[in-house]
């Protein structure tokens, strides 16, 4: 907390500096949103994104099975 107010005392009064990591954060997930898929299962769902142009996807093994 003390060098959260410390990095924040140096900027000017008129800055946001939580709402520019939002844009950021927002511009992130416009950017990679089209690469995440949803998996269906019998047994579940889960989620992956596309590695490659080749339609590889990585996902977590519980996700497919064992």
């Amino acid at each position: 907390m003390i060098a959260l107010v410390l990095a924040l005392a140096g900027l000017p009064a008129d800055a946001d500096p939580l709402g520019d990591l939002e844009a950021q954060q927002q511009a992130l997930f416009e950017r990679l949103a089209p690469s995440v898929v949803y998996i269906f299962t019998p047994d579940g769902l889960g989620s992956g994104f596309f590695v490659n142009d080749k339609g590889i996807v990585l996902t977590n093994r519980h996700v497919v099975g064992k």
